[in-house]
C-alpha cells in the first residue's frame, strides 16, 4: 500500500510537470517546447551566423545571385537585373533579421496585440489613430501605380516570403519561441510600415500644448522671444544667400486664437539636443585632395540594431552602406562608385495641432462657418487570445482625430477632440526615391531622386568623386506663417489651414560653399529664408559649433581626424560659459561665506576648475556640470511656469538660458515679465548647492561614483528589453551636446567616412551586429569595437570575382 501510494505521487508530479512543461502560463509559451535541445531554444545557438557555401533552388528568380559573406555577416549581393537583386535582398535580410522585421512592422501598424494580448491594445490603437495604417495603404496604392517599383517591391517581398518558407518551427528565431507566435507571410504593406515609422520616430513630435499654455498667461510675444530667438552661437546649415522666389509666406490670422484645452503633454514633445551629424568637406581642404564625407544619425539603440549593413551589384548599380531591415532593398546611407551621402533630421515643424468642435451626434464638425460631416476609417483588432475589437478613427480634412469626445485615451495627457495634420499622411512612392539615390551619379540626379521622398524631412549632405559637395533637405514642407503651429490651432477657422506645400525647388540648399565644406548637426536651417519652417528650440547649436570649428580651423583634413571629429566628446557649453560661471559664483563667496576646504562643496569646484572640460567616460566634473545646468535650468525658468501650475520642463533651449542668465537679450522680456533681471550670482550659488545635494542623494556621498559613464553610459537594449538579452553598460564618454552625441540608450547609431577617391575608400561601424539572433556571436559583434572608437573597412566591391577572391562563403540562389 506504501508503495502504491509513493508510485501515486510519482505520477502526479510527471502528470503535472509535463502539463506545466506543455502549456502556456500566461503570456509565456510553454517552457516544454521552449527548452526543447531539438526545437526550442538550443536550436538557435547552433544556427550560424555565415552560410555555408551552397546553392539553392528559388521560385520567384530569372537568372543566378550570388551572395558573399564577409567575416562579418555583411552581404554583398550580386545579382543580374533589379528584380533579382530586390528578391535576393529580401532573403539575406530576412534570413537575419526576420522576427525583428516582424515586431517593426507589427509595432508600425498596429499590430502588437497579436502577438503580445490585449496589455498592447490601447498602443495599437493609438498608432492607428495617428492614421499609420491609413497611409500605408495610400502608399502602397502609389507605389502600384508605378509599374516597375511595384515589381520591385513584389519581388522584395517574395525573397523576405522565399526564407519565411524555408522554417520549420525548429529553425524559428529565439523571439517567436519565446513569445510563442509563429512567422506570417511577409506582404507589401509591411515595408511600407516600416518606412512610415521612420517618419513618426523622427517627425511625429510638438511641443505646441506647452507653447500654447505658456502663451495664455504670458503673451505670444514673450513666448517666441524665449522659445524662438536665434541663438547667440547660430550656425546655420546653409549659408547666407539671397533667395529670390515667386511664392511669398501667407499672412497670419488677425485675430488670436486661445485654445479651450490646456493640457500638459501631447505626443512626443521635441526634445533639444537628439539628432544626428553630418558633413562633407572638398577636396581643397583635405590632404588627399579628394572630397571627404562623414556621417553618424543619432538614434535610440537597440538589438538588433535598426541599421542592416549590405552592399547591392546589378547592372546599373553598385552601392554600399546601411539600410532598414524589411524596409526597402537599397542603401539608406552609404556611397556608390560616384558619390556618397548621408542625413540628419530637420527641425522641421510638419506636425500641428488643431482643436475641433463637435456637435452633440459627434458627425460633423465646425469649419469655416458650417458643420462638415466626418468621414471615417475602419479598424479591425485581433488580439492574441482570438478577440476581435472594430474601431473606427474620424478624419476632419486637417487629418485624423486621435480621440473622439467619451473615447478612452492611451495616455491621461493627450487630448481629446483635437485633429493633427501630419505632412507624412501625404503618401509617396519611398521605393522609387531610394531606388534612384542609390543610382544617382552626381548631385542632379541624387536632388531629382530625393524629390520623391516626402518624409521623414532630412537633410543630405552629398560628395562626389568629381569633387562637388552639398547640402540638400527633402520632404513636404507646409506653407506657414511666422510661427504657425508653435501654438494649437484653431479648427474652426480656415485661415489656419496649411497653404499647401513648398515647391521642391524652394528647399534651401548649398552646393561647393565658399567656405569649403558643408555641415548639419540638427540646428536652424538658414537665417534669411523667407518661409517659416518651425522655430529655434529644437536645435541646438554645440554640436555644430563644434563641428564647424574644427572643419575651419584645418585645411588638410584626413580619414583619420574626421574619425576623430565623430568621436568628439567635447562640452561646447563649460568650453563657452564656465569661467563666466566661475566669476560670478565668486563674486557671491566675496558677499557671503565661502565654502570649507574639506567641504564637498569645495572639493567639487576645484574638480570643475581641472576639468579639460571634455565629457571623458570617467570624468566626474562632467557630472557636476551636466547637473548644475539642469538645476540652473529649473531654478531661473520655474516663475515661467509656476503661475500655470506646470512642472519646470519643456524650458527654453540651453542657448537662451545662459543668454538670459547674463543678462542679454532676451533677458529684457524676462525683466518685463518678472520685475528684475536673473539674480545671476545667486542662482548659481543655489543651484550649485542643489547640484551637490541632489548627486549625493542619487549617487552617494564617494564622488568616485560620480563618473560620467555611470549616469550616461551606454545600454543598448533588445527590442522586448529583456535583461539577458541586453549589452551591458559601456563605458564611454560623450554628451546630448558633444558631436559624440551619447546618452545612455541614444547614440551615433552608425558612423560612417568615406574619401570620394577615384577607387572609394570608406570605413564604418554600428553597434549591434548582422544577426539578430541573440544566441550568436554576430548579435552583438561590433559593441566593443565600437565603444572603443574602432571603424571597419567598408569594401564595394566592383565585381562578383574580386568579392570572391577576398571572402570565403559564396550562396548561390539559382531559378526554380
Amino acid at each position: 500500500m506504501k508503495t502504491n501510494f509513493k508510485l501515486i505521487i510519482f505520477l502526479l508530479i510527471g502528470a503535472g510537470t509535463i502539463y506545466v512543461l506543455n502549456n502556456p502560463i500566461g503570456q509565456i509559451p510553454p517552457p516544454g517546447k521552449f527548452l526543447d535541445p531539438f526545437n526550442g531554444v538550443w536550436k538557435n545557438a547552433l544556427e550560424p551566423d555565415i552560410p555555408k557555401s551552397k546553392t539553392l533552388k528559388m521560385e520567384g528568380l530569372t537568372n543566378n545571385v550570388q551572395i558573399v559573406y564577409n567575416e562579418r555577416g555583411v552581404p554583398h549581393i550580386f545579382a543580374q537585373n533589379d528584380h533579382d537583386l530586390s528578391f535576393a535582398t529580401g532573403y539575406a535580410m530576412a534570413r537575419h533579421r526576420l522576427w525583428q522585421m516582424d515586431l517593426s512592422s507589427r509595432a508600425a501598424l498596429g499590430r502588437l496585440s497579436e502577438i503580445l494580448g490585449e496589455r498592447t491594445f490601447e498602443y495599437d490603437r493609438y498608432i492607428r489613430k495617428t492614421g499609420m495604417t491609413y497611409v500605408a495603404e495610400n502608399t502602397i496604392d502609389t507605389i502600384n501605380n508605378d509599374q516597375t517599383t511595384k515589381e520591385l517591391l513584389d519581388a522584395f517581398t517574395a525573397g523576405i516570403n522565399a526564407w519565411i518558407n524555408t522554417l520549420s518551427p525548429a529553425d524559428y528565431p529565439l523571439e517567436y519561441k519565446l513569445l510563442g507566435h509563429v512567422p506570417e507571410p511577409w506582404s507589401n504593406i509591411k515595408s511600407a510600415a516600416i518606412a512610415l515609422s521612420m517618419s513618426r520616430a523622427l517627425n511625429f513630435s510638438t511641443n505646441s500644448i506647452h507653447m500654447s499654455s505658456l502663451k495664455a498667461k504670458w503673451g505670444e510675444k514673450a513666448i517666441c522671444a524665449f522659445y524662438d530667438t536665434p541663438p547667440k552661437y547660430n550656425e546655420p546649415v546653409i549659408s547666407y544667400q539671397d533667395w529670390d522666389f515667386p511664392l511669398v509666406p501667407p499672412e497670419p490670422p488677425k485675430l488670436d486664437f486661445i485654445p479651450q484645452y490646456i493640457l500638459d503633454a501631447i505626443v512626443p514633445e521635441r526634445e533639444p539636443g537628439v539628432g544626428s551629424n553630418n558633413w562633407a568637406v572638398s577636396g581643397n581642404l583635405t590632404q588627399s585632395g579628394f572630397p571627404i564625407l562623414a556621417t553618424d544619425p543619432h538614434l535610440q539603440l537597440t538589438l538588433p540594431s535598426v541599421w542592416y549593413e549590405m552592399q547591392i551589384n546589378a547592372p546599373g548599380v553598385n552601392a554600399y552602406g546601411i539600410t532598414f531591415p524589411g524596409c526597402v532593398p537599397s542603401i539608406a546611407m552609404g556611397f556608390n562608385e560616384k558619390m556618397a551621402w548621408g542625413s540628419t533630421n530637420t527641425q522641421n515643424e510638419v506636425l500641428d495641432l488643431y482643436e475641433i468642435e463637435f456637435d452633440e451626434s459627434l458627425s460633423h464638425y465646425w469649419y469655416d462657418n458650417e458643420w462638415v460631416p466626418l468621414t471615417w476609417h475602419t479598424e479591425t483588432y485581433t488580439i492574441k487570445d482570438g478577440k476581435t475589437i472594430i474601431d473606427s478613427i474620424a478624419f476632419t480634412h486637417h487629418g485624423p482625430v486621435m480621440y473622439m469626445p467619451g473615447e478612452k485615451q492611451y495616455s491621461a495627457v493627450i487630448p481629446i477632440a483635437h485633429a493633427i495634420s501630419w505632412a507624412p499622411l501625404e503618401a509617396c512612392n519611398f521605393f522609387k526615391s531610394y531606388f534612384q539615390l542609390n543610382r544617382a551619379q552626381n548631385i542632379d540626379e541624387f536632388k531629382h531622386a530625393l524629390s520623391f521622398l516626402n518624409a521623414p524631412t532630412q537633410n543630405f549632405g552629398i560628395a562626389t568623386v568629381s569633387g562637388d559637395i552639398a547640402k540638400q533637405p527633402n520632404g513636404l514642407w507646409p506653407i506657414k506663417w511666422e510661427h504657425q503651429g508653435m501654438f494649437i490651432s484653431d479648427g474652426r477657422n480656415p485661415e489656419y489651414d496649411w497653404k499647401g506645400f513648398l515647391p521642391f525647388e524652394y528647399l534651401p540648399y548649398e552646393v561647393n560653399p565658399e567656405r569649403g565644406f558643408v555641415s548639419s548637426a540638427n540646428q536652424n536651417m538658414a537665417t534669411n529664408y523667407p518661409f517659416y519652417h518651425g522655430n529655434s528650440f529644437f536645435g541646438t547649436t554645440a554640436r555644430p559649433n563644434i563641428i564647424n570649428r574644427k572643419l575651419s580651423a584645418n585645411k588638410s583634413h584626413t580619414i583619420e581626424n574626421m574619425m576623430e571629429l565623430q568621436l568628439n566628446c567635447d562640452n561646447f557649453w563649460a568650453q563657452t560659459y564656465l569661467d563666466q560661471m566661475f566669476d560670478s559664483l565668486n563674486t557671491w563667496y566675496v558677499n557671503h561665506s565661502a565654502p570649507d576646504v574639506h567641504s564637498t562643496e569645495y572639493k567639487s569646484l576645484q574638480i570643475l576648475k581641472n576639468w579639460n572640460r571634455i565629457n571623458e567616460a570617467e570624468s566626474i566634473a562632467a557630472t557636476i556640470f551636466d547637473r548644475w545646468i539642469k538645476e540652473l535650468d529649473t531654478l531661473l525658468w520655474k516663475p515661467l511656469f509656476e503661475p500655470i501650475n506646470q512642472a519646470v520642463t519643456t524650458t527654453p533651449s540651453i542657448d537662451i538660458l545662459f543668454m538670459v542668465l547674463f543678462h542679454e537679450p532676451p533677458a529684457h522680456v524676462y525683466a518685463e515679465l518678472f520685475g528684475n533681471l536673473p539674480a545671476t550670482a545667486d542662482l548659481l550659488a543655489q543651484s550649485f548647492v542643489n547640484t551637490l545635494t541632489a548627486l549625493e542623494e542619487e549617487l552617494g556621498i564617494e564622488q568616485e561614483n560620480w563618473q560620467w559613464w555611470k549616469i550616461n553610459g551606454l545600454t543598448i537594449n533588445h527590442l522586448l528589453n529583456i535583461k539577458a538579452l541586453n549589452h551591458p553598460s559601456l563605458m564611454v564618454g560623450g554628451s546630448r551636446y558633444s558631436p559624440n552625441a551619447i546618452r545612455i540608450t541614444h547614440g551615433p547609431s552608425w558612423r560612417m567616412v568615406v574619401s570620394l577617391e577615384d577607387s572609394i575608400q570608406a570605413w564604418g561601424i554600428y553597434p549591434g551586429g548582422q544577426s539578430g539572433n541573440p544566441a550568436s556571436k554576430g548579435y552583438d559583434q561590433f559593441v566593443n569595437d565600437y565603444a572603443q572608437g574602432n571603424y571597419y573597412p567598408l569594401k564595394l566591391y566592383p565585381s562578383l570575382e574580386n568579392a570572391a577572391k577576398e571572402n570565403k562563403t559564396i550562396l548561390i540562389l539559382e531559378p526554380k
